[in-house]
């Protein structure tokens, strides 16, 4: 199910300036559907799934058997019934849900079982065993591992009075490209993201010209700037990453764009001598999840609220 069938099939019943102001606040289509659709629960039990996908008939409805069905779901039924048409059978939930819930099913944190979960470990009978306080911790696999980040939160100074620092973590959030740098042994590794590599182009000249041994730069790119709405970079457009590590004097650049290629690069990162850099193409799909609200003069309303106190008319 296309977003562009959705929403037209959302338009048949809801005013079209009511579903833009939404969609700018849900930043999905699907999200938006299941909130304005005017549809509601008949009072019956709530369907399971393989009773949808055969009263709607599989996973391209059409829109008529799509519409009756929404009539007779609540929201967060209709929430999970567009999220898998939409998403093309791929995960209802983001992989932060699973790690909470599972934290939440057993005695850790969910900090915990996120480092746990970067750590490459698979969910076997001694991670569900340390999970339920069982067992001991296990060994994490060789390597560097990514640590999971915090949320930034926004408190005041009567939060901040009212916090116990030893029931807390904390970590400082600076402005700009977050960085993280992770060691192990021997191995050292560096993290960073938001189009990192597209904006510090000039950097791919200093490894050539310093041309270090020891460093390989993997980049993942799905062509998009997740944090800002999804909009496409340069390189959805033509620009080439792997050629502008060749042109500023990297001689071991490439772009995966296959299994075969990937395998390949994986042994040349781990093994080869540097510097390389391989630009690995990955579909760009989003977690679920809302944007912040992308309307000028909400913004300021709402800016004026805060800071003034009373509400701008």
């Amino acid at each position: 199910l296309s977003p562009r069938r959705l929403r037209d099939l959302v338009l048949e019943r809801v005013d079209p300036v009511l579903y833009d102001l939404s969609y700018r606040e849900a930043g999905s289509v699907a999200e938006t559907a299941a909130l304005l659709w005017p549809g509601r629960r008949r009072g019956d039990a709530a369907p399971d799934l393989p009773s949808v996908l055969r009263r709607i008939g599989g996973d391209r409805p059409a829109g008529p058997a799509l519409s009756r069905l929404l009539d007779d779901l609540d929201t967060a039924e209709r929430r999970a019934v567009l999220s898998l048409l939409t998403r093309r059978r791929r995960p209802l939930v983001s992989g932060h849900v699973v790690r909470a819930a599972l934290a939440r099913a057993g005695v850790r944190q969910e900090f915990e079982v996120a480092e746990m979960w970067q750590a490459a470990m698979a969910p076997d009978r001694a991670f569900f065993s340390w999970l339920e306080g069982r067992g001991p911790r296990p060994r994490a696999q060789p390597g560097a591992a990514w640590r999971p980040v915090m949320v930034p939160q926004s408190v005041g100074p009567a939060e901040v009075r009212a916090l116990d620092p030893g029931e807390w973590s904390a970590e400082w959030k600076w402005d700009g490209i977050r960085v993280q740098l992770a060691a192990r042994g021997s191995e050292r590794r560096i993290w960073s993201g938001d189009g990192d590599a597209l904006m510090s182009a000039g950097a791919f000249a200093t490894v050539g010209a310093e041309a270090p041994e020891n460093l390989a730069i993997c980049i993942l790119d799905n062509e998009r700037y997740g944090e800002t709405g999804g909009q496409v970079t340069h390189t959805a457009r033509g620009a080439d990453l792997a050629a502008m590590a060749a042109a500023g004097g990297v001689r071991k650049a490439r772009t995966v764009r296959t299994e075969a290629e990937l395998a390949d690069a994986v042994g040349a990162l781990r093994s080869g001598a540097g510097p390389l850099v391989a630009v690995v193409k990955v579909a760009p799909e989003s977690e679920p999840g809302a944007l912040p609200p992308q309307d000028g003069p909400h913004l300021k309303r709402r800016f004026r609220t805060a800071a003034l106190g009373v509400e701008d008319k």
